[in-house]
């Protein structure tokens, strides 16, 4: 995180038939018949390769729907919006990423489980995995991956947590790493730009500063692309490679302001492919692996802007707010204010259609300078419902900085995720909430329906919005009510519906407005959220009118229902 003078820097994916003529018909059916023993007979071998088509990237016309029969529970289509096997056949949001089919090209990914329908990350950034018993509590607590750079494969791989590791050349038999990590918030530290970098260093060690006026973070981030990071290897020594010789590792990329702020300007961050050959400064280019090049500076992103924590800077009467950025945003600090973040990376992962797994990072505590302001912890389930009520496909922790386990006592650089056992009030918090994503994994796994409408777009200037472009790039209102943000997604028989109130609306009572055909006489309330992450809900509503109302108690209230169609 940066310091508060920092924060105005950080706001800126034949059938033909056979003819029947005459007896030389049989010669030819009996021709194609011999041929095809022979092929079947050498099939064993030939070489065969099997791959999952709609785990792979999309452009253009090309889509997602659901698809029983298929291998991963969805197939590829093409040609107009892609829609779900739902009664409605209501049409998939077109940035949804394919759920867990999208680690399947990602083979360490893939091997460790990222790819089963019922595995969602849960993700704490910052958090060391070298204690055996804090390994265990963090699998207690349903935390399933952690970014660190500290490490015990042994116990990592016993309690199934996968790492995001800073050690580029992990042992061989760690498979518990899927993933490299390449920098947190270079879009914040170096700005946009290709420009000349200093680096000063060497491996987990160098530093990089801009070697001029001109933002070079674009540069950086290439470079990490192109070399190793691992002890005190050379500087310039090349990259493991995270797609073969890693070990088909993805790559992960943290950034902060510049992306979720959505200034166009940051957008290469996000859409711009690796070239072959980097200059770095006037001294030293690189080499990017030939396996990277063409592709994006990165596989997966988590991103922060931290509401609570920073809301003497972000909220109105800031320095932030004053300055122009996110004009509508009125009501501040909010739990929704985290999907919003969520949508301004989207709408900037939008502009080269081919789309990255994302989240919103949400914090744990207070402020690190002084210790206010803090997150509540009703606002701690807010905001990581809210990030992935818009889209967010990780559940995304920042647990440094955090309460102790007693929920209220703020201490500077600790960390709840290690050291809060689920008797406590802030472990039993992220064991309820954690419990939920991992149940609902299947179900946040599938197809995002539409269901909303264009309500305004950014027109690539954080500081203005036009209200009159109504377009796929801006940010949604809820068909259900406009006042609310809601995922509706459909999974085995039956709707799943995520919603909270939006970051202008007020706490109450809402109606929500079902979908024309979607007939049920009442709606399961699988969980509320509220002051503290619930667990599962006995609650029945029932549908009048094709209609139901619900109460939010809190800003940071979230519900979620099961409709089951009549």
């Amino acid at each position: 995180m940066k310091p508060p003078e920092a924060v105005l820097r950080k706001f800126r994916h034949v059938a033909s038939r056979l003819p029947k003529r005459s007896w030389m018909s049989a010669g030819v059916i009996l021709f194609a018949f011999a041929c095809t023993v022979l092929l079947m007979s050498s099939h064993a071998a030939t070489p065969t390769a099997n791959y999952e088509v709609e785990a792979g990237t999309r452009s253009g016309n090309a889509g997602l729907a659901s698809d029983s029969g298929a291998s991963g529970g969805t197939a590829v289509k093409f040609g107009g919006s892609a829609t779900g096997s739902d009664p409605l056949n209501l049409p998939l949001d077109p940035w949804w990423t394919g759920g867990n089919n999208f680690y399947k090209q990602f083979p360490a990914a893939d091997a460790y489980g990222w790819s089963d329908p019922s595995f969602f990350p849960v993700v704490a950034f910052a958090t060391n995995g070298d204690h055996a018993d804090e390994v265990a509590n963090m699998n207690n607590l349903g935390i399933n991956t952690i970014i660190t750079g500290a490490y015990d494969h042994t116990a990592l791989k016993a309690n199934h947590i996968s790492v995001i590791s800073e050690d580029y050349a992990p042992p061989a038999t760690a498979t518990d790493v899927v993933a490299y990590y390449l920098d947190d918030e270079g879009d914040g530290k170096y700005d946009n730009g290709y420009g000349d970098m200093n680096i000063s260093g060497s491996g987990a060690n160098e530093s990089f500063s801009c070697a001029t006026s001109t933002g070079c973070g674009f540069t950086e981030t290439v470079y990490l692309n192109s070399k190793k990071r691992s002890g005190s290897t050379n500087v310039l020594s090349p990259f493991t490679n995270a797609l073969t010789n890693g070990g088909g590792r993805m790559r992960y990329n943290g950034y902060t302001g510049g992306i979720i702020g959505g200034e166009t300007k940051y957008a290469p961050f996000i859409n711009d492919n690796l070239p072959a050959t980097q200059r770095i400064n006037s001294t030293t280019s690189v080499s990017v692996d030939s396996s990277y090049v063409g592709k994006k500076f990165q596989d997966i992103i988590g991103a922060d802007r931290y509401w609570y924590e920073f809301s003497n800077i972000l909220c109105p009467g800031s320095i932030y707010k004053t300055a122009g950025y996110e004009p509508d945003i009125l009501n501040c600090p909010r739990a929704s204010a985290y999907g919003r973040n969520v949508d301004n990376m989207r709408r900037m992962d939008s502009l080269d259609g081919a789309y990255q797994p994302l989240a919103s990072d949400v914090e744990l505590g207070c402020n690190e300078s002084g210790g206010t302001p803090c997150i509540s912890l009703g606002g701690i389930g807010g905001a990581m419902w809210s990030s992935t009520i818009h889209g967010g496909m990780m559940a995304f922790y920042f647990p440094n900085y955090g309460y102790q386990c007693n929920g209220s006592t703020w201490s500077g650089g600790y960390n709840p995720v290690r050291y809060c056992n689920a008797t406590t009030t802030m472990g039993s918090l992220l064991k309820n909430l954690n419990t939920q994503f991992r149940t609902l994994a299947p179900v946040l796994n599938s197809p995002t329906l539409m269901y909303n409408s264009y309500q305004d777009t950014d027109d690539g200037n954080a500081a203005t919005i036009d209200r009159s472009n109504y377009s796929s790039a801006g940010y949604t209102e809820s068909k259900f009510n406009k006042n609310l943000d809601t995922m509706l997604k459909w999974y085995d028989g039956s709707y799943y519906l995520f919603s909270m109130i939006n970051v202008n609306a007020n706490p109450g009572s809402y109606q929500f407005t079902l979908p024309a055909g979607l007939n049920a006489s009442s709606v399961q309330v699988l969980y509320d959220n509220d002051d503290m992450p619930g667990t599962a809900s006995s609650r029945t509503i029932p549908v009048n009118g094709g209609a139901f109302t619900d109460s939010f108690a809190h800003e940071y209230t979230s519900h979620i229902y099961k409709i089951t169609p009549t």
